[in-house]
Formats: structure tokens, C-alpha cells, sequence
């Protein structure tokens, strides 16, 4: 469990309510939970997955890879219907769902998954093509996440954008939406407990 609030009384005073209902053990500031790294400093927070990113790109064969700057071609053509289908669908799956949980820190690859996830049923050798184009992006920005600074405003970005008939099979429009939340962070303790 992770626990987090501007007052450390409060912290406190939650984790005594706690530990006369369960078995508690203090571990400290918290660095790593479920594949999430944080690293503390006067600036803030910053999160990222640099070691699981590592980890996908060695269990999938990509570390070696040649880095590339976008992770998707721009104005690409994904079909569903254009090819054979893909012998090692399950391993496209597997590649897509690390790369889903990989968009918790990256929201630079969210569209481009978002898109591939589409194709997570009937994939395509086109489809794995992209989705190693994913990791290719990946190995260039290992050090990319989210920080979250100390001090400023707290005021939520909203971006949308929408395409008319875009998805090429089902013609549909496309609509993409992100919102960003740009919190404002006071000395806030961070503690991890199990």
C-alpha cells in the first residue's frame, strides 16, 4: 500500500488506524512498486519505467535494436483485413499488453499502442511491424516519464483532436483525448507500507 498526503500527522495518524486492523511493516520512501520506478528530488517526483522497459525489450528480442525517433509512421495505414494472419498472435499480444502498461509513464506511446490494441484479435504481419516500430521508439527514450514538480499551480490541460472517417475499416472517426494534470506538489511525503 501506498501512502500519500501534504501532512505527515495525517500519514501517521492513518497508519496507527491501520495497523490495529492488519500486520504492518514500514518500508520507507518508496523507489519501486510493480514495475514503476520513483526517484525523489528538489524538483519533485519523477516517474518512470526505465528497468521494465529494458526487461521488455530484452524478453522480446529488441534491445539491440537501432533507435528510432517517432513510434509511429506518420499518416500510417492500419488495416485489419489486408494480410495473412499473424502465426505468433500470441506473442503480439503479449507485446501490446507490456506496451499498455509501459503508457503509464509514457504518454508519448499511448496513441500509437492505442491503435495497435485495436488488432490484438486478428493481427497482422503488418500490424507486429508497427508495434516493433513501438519498441524501436522505446529503446531511443529508456529515460523518458513524468515529473511531477514541487511548487506551481494545479490546473488540468485538456487536448482533443478528431478525424472524419478515419479508421480505414470501420470508418468511423478517430477521436484522440489526453488530460494532462499538472499538480501542484508541496513537500508531500511518499511512504510505502506492506
Amino acid at each position: 500500500m501506498i501512502l500519500t498526503k501534504d501532512c505527515e500527522e495525517e500519514i501517521l495518524q492513518t497508519k496507527e488506524n491501520l495497523s490495529i486492523h492488519f500486520l504492518m511493516k514500514e518500508l520507507g520512501q518508496l523507489n519501486h512498486f510493480l514495475g514503476l520506478d520513483v526517484d525523489h528530488s528538489e524538483e519533485g517526483i519523477f516517474l518512470h519505467q526505465q528497468k521494465y522497459s529494458k526487461d521488455m525489450l530484452k524478453k522480446f528480442e529488441m534491445l539491440k535494436c537501432k533507435p528510432i525517433s517517432t513510434p509511429m509512421e506518420p499518416n500510417a495505414k492500419m488495416y485489419a483485413h489486408e494480410e495473412k494472419d499473424l502465426e505468433e498472435a500470441r506473442m503480439y499480444r503479449q507485446l501490446v499488453g507490456s506496451l499498455i502498461y509501459l503508457t503509464l509513464t509514457r504518454p508519448d506511446i499511448s496513441y500509437a499502442v492505442c491503435v495497435m490494441n485495436r488488432y490484438m484479435q486478428n493481427p497482422k504481419k503488418l500490424h507486429l511491424e508497427a508495434v516493433r516500430r513501438i519498441l524501436r521508439h522505446v529503446k531511443g527514450t529508456l529515460d523518458y516519464g513524468i515529473i511531477y514538480k514541487k511548487g506551481g499551480d494545479c490546473k488540468l490541460v485538456d487536448f482533443c483532436d478528431a478525424d472524419y472517417a478515419g479508421d480505414h475499416d470501420t470508418r468511423r472517426s478517430t477521436t484522440g483525448v489526453i488530460a494532462l494534470a499538472i499538480l501542484k506538489l508541496h513537500e508531500r511525503p511518499i511512504a510505502k507500507c506492506s
